[in-house]
């Protein structure tokens, strides 16, 4: 059994290893998405081709997608938990969401009561219109944890030029050519491309990366600068990995046609999509590549972003069920909401494994005192949707414990 601390105090996202046993799909190598995630099925997506794709997941498991409005166009939606919010639009008909940070802030495009599209910020229910660089036209495409926004936009000359929006004001990123910016660090490092080549903007500067001989194009930066994105050499887009602005190609299936590293995680995934003929979700643990189209039935796929906890988002294509979200947990997931209730009642939600058993049995400890026993607690389980499972023990402490070791298991 797995057991981390976190402090509780009240609702908040939480990182709390459990216990469980391996899926039912069994692979021979036990580094497989197969042998270490599950897959949860999030419903329809909505919108045509460009606008269900974009999707994101934040590392407290916050997920930003696309539905079909009532008007039967695509609306991003903000998934929290089991709640699950259109975020509206500019006064238009349509909003993409492209990312989203920690703290639930998301940024895309949605359109205007001219029917224009404009890059947005929306947090807590506002949406706020970023405007443009002089142009009809913008788009926001990456978000900080500090805010910072970044993404392009159309110029009054209709160049588009990459922006920077940063403490409620918007920079143009232009230094020669067409610029487009799709990604920003918590250092504030952007990446994107210029004149079809990557480049990564460091404070004032900016450098073009490595490539293989043709367009490259940088769609993540990680903290630590690392990027993502492809390259294309002999005719071919290849999936690729930038360290320190050199080049690493990963391996494809061998079709090179829609092929790229979307998100990388620093659990080790990298996560893309690879043409196997069609579109296909793509997992690599360094230079291992784990095609998914079979483990997760479907006839295309593609994987759009990870987070820290190795958590994958996507879409997926299954024969008579249209275009849908999925999300891959960790076989030993993590809980993503605690709270101490009332008197001595924890509140624990995970998106756990659906053993069969209705119950799970519960460890408790203070964890201030890393030498009282652990106490053994039953409780049933609640299936919320979205993956989630909802469990409540009640422990022998005083009120107001905060600090708690949990375990969980099959019952």
């Amino acid at each position: 059994m797995l057991a981390l601390m976190r402090s509780i105090s009240g609702p908040f996202a939480a990182a709390l290893c459990l216990s469980m046993s391996a899926p039912l799909l069994r692979s021979q190598d036990p580094m497989s998405p197969a042998e270490t995630h599950v897959v949860i099925d999030l419903g329809p997506l909505g919108g045509d081709w460009d606008d269900f794709t974009p999707m994101g997941i934040n590392d407290r498991g916050e997920i930003v997608l696309q539905r079909t409005s009532a008007q039967q166009v695509a609306h991003a939606h903000f998934v929290r938990g089991i709640e699950e919010t259109d975020i509206g639009t500019l006064a238009g008909a349509r909003t993409v969401g492209y990312d989203l940070n920690d703290h639930g802030l998301i940024v895309g495009r949605s359109q205007t009561a001219d029917g224009q599209f404009h890059g947005f910020q929306w947090f807590g229910g506002a949406m706020l219109d970023l405007g443009t660089l002089g142009g009809d036209w913008s788009e926001a495409r990456g978000v900080n944890n500090r805010g910072d926004v970044v993404g392009s936009s159309t110029t009054g000359s209709g160049a588009s030029h990459a922006f920077l929006w940063h403490n409620g004001l918007l920079f143009d990123l232009f230094t020669t050519g067409e610029t487009r910016a799709f990604s920003i660090n918590n250092k504030g490092w952007i990446v994107g491309e210029r004149d079809s080549s990557a480049v990564i903007w460091r404070g004032l500067s900016i450098e073009t990366l490595e490539n293989l001989g043709g367009w490259s194009r940088a769609y993540k930066v990680d903290d630590a600068g690392a990027a993502c994105g492809f390259a294309y050499s002999g005719g071919r887009q290849l999936p690729v990995i930038w360290t320190e602005t050199r080049i690493h190609a990963l391996p494809t299936a061998g079709g090179g046609t829609w092929e790229s590293v979307n998100a990388m995680s620093p659990c080790g995934l990298a996560v893309g999509v690879i043409t196997n003929p069609g579109r296909e979700a793509a997992v690599w643990r360094g230079d291992t590549l784990y095609p998914l189209n079979a483990y997760l039935g479907a006839s295309q796929s593609a994987c759009r972003d990870v987070n820290a906890s190795g958590e994958i988002l996507g879409w997926m294509e299954r024969p008579g069920q249209g275009l849908r979200a999925f999300l891959m947990v960790p076989s030993e997931p993590a809980i993503i909401h605690a709270e101490v209730m009332s008197g001595r009642r924890l509140r624990l939600i995970s998106r756990a494994y659906p053993w069969e058993s209705e119950k799970v049995s519960l460890e408790t400890s203070p964890a201030q005192d890393p030498h009282k026993k652990w106490e053994d607690a039953t409780a049933a389980k609640k299936y919320y949707g979205n993956g989630l499972f909802h469990f409540e023990v009640e422990v022998s402490e005083e009120d107001n414990v905060r600090l708690f070791r949990v375990r969980v298991s099959p019952d």
